[in-house]
Formats: C-alpha cells, structure tokens, sequence
C-alpha cells in the first residue's frame, strides 16, 4: 500500500489559458497553483453500467429503446443560439441531451433519494429507456456527464461538468416534481431551461441548459476523435463552470474557487511523488459571468478547449502561457498550439448543424446581455500578420489541410485522421525540436506524398518549404519581421567551447511574444557534466531552460539583472536550450528594448 507523504508531494502544471473565451495557450510546467489538491475533490459518484452502454458507440448514436424499458423518455435542454451579433434569445431551440447519464433513483414519502436503481445513456435523439420494477416509486435524474465504459477495446470517454465555485459540486437535472411508479408515470419527458423567459433579452432563472450546452458541443469533439481511433480511451476529463467564472486575474488556486478564472482554459496536473507520477488531472474551465463573458453557447471556444485537451492527452505541447490575440507575433511554440486548437473547433462542429452556422468562423459572444460577438475565419488565407509565428496562419494551414472547401492555393483535403495520426505519433511526441509548426508539418510530410499541395498552403503564410523539425529552411527575409533583430533563425546553433551572443528581444511584446525567449540547440555528443556561463552585457538576468525532447530538464535564472549565471549538468544527446530575459519572460519591463548575453557551453 503506498502512503502519500503530502510533503513529498508537488504539482507539475500545464496552463492552455485562453484569456476572455478562446484564444490563448502555454504551459508553465513548474507552476504550482495550489497549496492543496481541492482540484481533485468533487465530481460525480461512480456511474453504475448503463445498460446500453456496448450499444451506444457514439454520443450521436440513434438506439432503438429496449423493450423490456418500463420507463422511458426524452431528455432536452433549450440552447441560445450565437450569431454575429451575439446571443440570440429570441430563436431559443430546445436539443436533445446526447450521451448523459440518466438514473432511476428511489424515491419514498414523496421525496427522491440518492439511492440509484437504474442506470442508462440517453441516444442521440435524448432518448432513453430504464427498466424499474412497475411499482417502485422513482424519480429521474440526468447527470451532466457524457460517459461510456471501455467495453471490450472499444472507445471510451468521461467528461464531468462540475462547479468550481462549489467544491467541484457535480451538476444534475433531476425531476423532483413527479415522483411516481412506472405503472402510474411511465413515460417522463426532462427539459433544462435556458432561464430565460419569452421576450426577454437576459436571464431572469435558474441557467440550467448551460452545463449541458457544453456537454452537446463536447458531444461533437468526442465523435470527431473516436471516428479517427474507434478503440481511443479519452481521460476523465473535469469541466468546470459556474455562473461566478469571471475574467479576473488568476491569483491562486483559492481565486478559482471564488470564479476568477481570467478566462476559458484547459489544465493539466500532474501530481509526483519523487520522481513517480501518482495522479493527473485534466481540467478546463470556461466563463459563466452574464453581461461580461460566457462560454456555455459558444461552440467554438468549447471545442478550442478540447484541442488542448487531446495535445495534453494524446500528444505534446511545449507552449508558454500568457494573453495573446490572433494578430500577434508569437512565440513559435504558442502559436502552434492556439492555431491548431482554433482549427479543431472547426473541425469539430463539421457536423454540428443543429446549433453551428458556419463551423469554419470562430465566433465568441460576450458583453452586455452577451450581446457582442468577435470572429474570425478558419480558412483565411490572406492574415496581415501572416507567417509561423501567427496564431492565425497556423489555424488557416491546418483548417485547410482538412477541408473539403478548396480554394486558391488550397488544393488538399486530408480530413481528420491524417493531422490526428501526426499529433498522437512517436515521431511528433519525441521530436528533438520544440513543437511548432515545423514540427507538424515535417512530420505530415513523412507521412503523407502531398508535398505539393502542402507547400502551397505553408508559401501562402509566408513559410518557407519545411524540410525538418527545426525550420532550417526558414527565409526571415520573406516574413513581415524582415529587419528586425533576434529573428533571423528559428534555432541558433551552440557551439561547445565557443562564446555566442544571444539577446531576448521584446520589441513584440513581453512574455510569449516572438523573440522574447530564444531558441538554442546543443549537441552534447560525449557523456560527461558540461559547464554553461551565461553573462550579461548590458544589464539583463538571464533565464536559461535546457530542455530534451519537449521535457524541462534544467532551469536555471540569474539572482539579479547583471548577475553571471553559472551550472553544470550532465548531458548526452541533442538539447534545446531557451533564454530569455527574466522581466521579458515575466512582464515586468513594459519597455521596449533587447538585453544581450555571452553564452559559452563547454
């Protein structure tokens, strides 16, 4: 029996934080947001089996209810559909509830218990069958939870909307109302209320619909994945959101509670013991805060998410943290990843016509009465800020790798499977290189004989032909950054026993911004400790991670700006080095300026 020492214990944590409702991402692999674990407290009780759960391979599934059901129903929920002004709450819809957990539970003296009896899924048209005893008082309850148990190999998913402002308090919709035996009742219709009453503009009740708004987008994510991998086990996947979550700052694990979540984001936490992984959590987080933002009717910021989730699952991330827009510059790792988790929810609501206008046109409500609405679209290929270090480039390059809409210089349609078999490959997962588009696309290429078609869509981003993981081929002279300093390679080469300058740039922005952190590789051929000395020139604190195959090896900064930093390590193999100036990387300097630094490794 292993006894946890909490004093052993700490927290690795991946950040995909994107600030006011989709549109950041980064990971901050020492971070330690808690000084408890109340992220693993809550969520719902072990599901019984359902007893269609072989046959309901998909959340979208259509069953034919069981005969031998004595009580059987529709579940339904109202969703406030998004235009480009907004949310519409004049044209509420009322779908069905697909993929939930619905349960019997006893009831007696007129009141329901906690005592389940029955346990089925709801169809893909929010039907459902139970079979009760015809005399046993009952009443419904439909839990805000997609699930299906791995069954013999077979594809399997938990996905757990709970309240982060409530001890992670799991959501339920339960008809308390009629409490009746299946000879009396044996036919009951559920229904979660968006709250809002006829003719008005805003909620005046309870939002009940929300939890289960999001729980149809994921619906969608999730057959989009297993129709790619029909034996995938998706992790237990905890979705927190709350009518509280606000877009105040992060400040500590006890601001989540309260609802400040700054804005929607997934986290993964990984919890050691020494050097042993002994639990992880996945976690994403979305707004709830009426009149300023609010995610629930936003398909695409809910899909966005979830690619996150498949990168931290499935795949690797190596991105920074921090706020970002579509229009900046961007660290190449981050702009990887919040371009492709953009192109995901595309992809993911293909088939979502029921509540999706245009999957390829990213929208986003919020505001008063979420009566604001911003948008982009997937499959642009004219960005003013255009290039691998653009958010929206890398979304247009992957969008348009999967869609069958080609136009001008996009003339390939892959689908899903091939970008997925990419993201979830040894090759990509143990890249030498740090993740970025280079990455992707190098490794798209040894999989595929596209080549032709998929250098058009790159040139149309103003990226050079990829011809490996590391963008040797890159011309900085063709990009909108030609000119400016600290850009002219994507990896500078280290040389053992030969001083180099580098300087962290921040003429982009702070933190995640392109150029801000370096990118250095080293070749560590023989087995033994080598030295690193990294001096400033000009005043600066140097900031050095080395890291191997995307794992954070060493990390290093110096006491105070000016100070010498000196370590040794013993290496073998092929690293990358990043450095960075502390206040850059922090954003703490919001002027404008580089500071420089000897770097010799030997």
């Amino acid at each position: 029996m292993l006894r946890l020492k909490i004093a052993l214990l700490h927290i690795a944590t991946l950040l995909a934080a994107c600030g006011g409702g989709g549109g950041g991402s980064g990971s901050d692999n020492n971070a330690d947001l808690s000084t408890s674990f109340s992220f693993l407290e809550g969520g719902f009780p072990a599901v019984q089996t359902p007893s269609n759960n072989q046959a309901l391979s998909s959340c979208r599934t259509i069953l034919d209810i069981a005969s031998d059901s004595t009580l059987t129903g529709r579940v339904e929920y109202e969703r406030v559909p998004i235009t480009g002004s907004g949310l519409d709450y004049t044209n509420i819809a009322q779908l069905p509830m697909r993929g939930v957990v619905v349960e019997a539970v006893d009831a007696s003296d007129g009141q329901c218990s906690q005592d389940v009896v029955a346990t089925t899924l709801s169809d893909g048209d929010g039907q459902y069958g139970l079979n009760v005893p015809e005399n046993q008082p009952v009443c419904i309850q439909v839990r805000a939870q997609l699930y299906r148990e791995d069954s013999e190999g077979a594809a399997s998913w938990d996905i757990q909307l709970t309240d982060n402002t409530n001890a992670n308090a799991p959501y339920y919709l339960l008809d308390s109302s009629m409490v009746a035996t299946p000879a009396d009742q044996p036919i009951r219709n559920l229904l979660a209320g968006a709250g809002v009453q006829s003719g008005s503009k805003n909620y005046t009740q309870a939002r009940a619909a929300a939890p289960f708004a999001i729980l149809d987008t994921l619906c969608e994510a999730v057959d989009t994945v297993i129709k790619v991998d029909a034996n995938i086990a998706l992790p237990l996947l905890s979705v927190r959101w709350s009518t509280l979550n606000n877009t105040a700052p992060i400040e500590d694990e006890e601001s989540i509670k309260q609802g400040d979540i700054s804005g929607s984001f997934y986290r993964l936490q990984k919890i050691f013991l020494g050097a042993e992984v002994v639990n992880t959590t996945h976690e994403i987080f979305f707004l709830g805060d009426e009149d300023s933002n609010t995610d629930e009717y936003d398909p695409h910021v809910i899909a966005h998410e979830f690619g996150h989730y498949i990168t931290g699952s499935f795949s690797r991330s190596d991105a920074l943290g921090g706020e970002h827009s579509i229009d900046d510059r961007l660290d190449a790792r981050l702009a990887f990843e919040e371009g492709w988790a953009d192109a995901f929810s595309g992809i993911a609501l293909t088939n979502a016509t029921s509540f999706v206008q245009d999957p390829k046109t990213y929208r986003n409500s919020y505001g008063f009465n979420q009566r604001k609405t911003s948008s982009f679209a997937l499959d642009e290929l004219n960005h003013t800020i255009a290039g691998w270090y653009s958010e929206s480039s890398v979304a247009s390059i992957i969008y348009n790798l999967f869609d069958a809409d080609n136009d001008g210089v996009d003339a390939i349609e892959l689908g899903f499977d091939p970008i997925f078999q990419v993201l979830s490959s040894n090759a990509y997962r143990r890249s030498e290189s740090l993740t970025t588009l280079f990455t992707f696309i190098h490794q798209l290429k040894q999989q595929r004989s596209e080549d032709v078609a998929i250098n058009a869509l790159t040139t149309s981003q103003h990226t050079e032909d990829v011809v490996d993981d590391f963008g040797s081929n890159e011309d900085i002279g063709n990009n909108d950054i030609a000119g400016d300093k600290d850009v002219d390679v994507i990896y500078k080469q280290l040389q053992l026993n030969a001083s180099a300058e580098v300087c962290s740039n921040n003429q982009f922005g702070n933190g995640n911004k392109l150029g801000v952190s370096q990118f250095l590789k080293l070749d560590a051929d023989l087995n033994k400790s080598y030295q690193f000395q990294i001096s400033s020139t000009d005043n600066g604190r140097a900031v050095v991670v080395v890291y191997k195959r995307g794992v954070e090896i060493i990390r290093h900064q110096a006491v105070s700006n000016g100070a010498s930093l000196n370590f040794s390590h013993n290496l073998q193999g092929q690293y990358i080095v990043t450095l960075a100036h502390f206040s850059y990387l922090e954003d703490e300097d919001s002027s404008s300026g580089r500071r420089c630094f000897d770097v010799l490794v030997n």
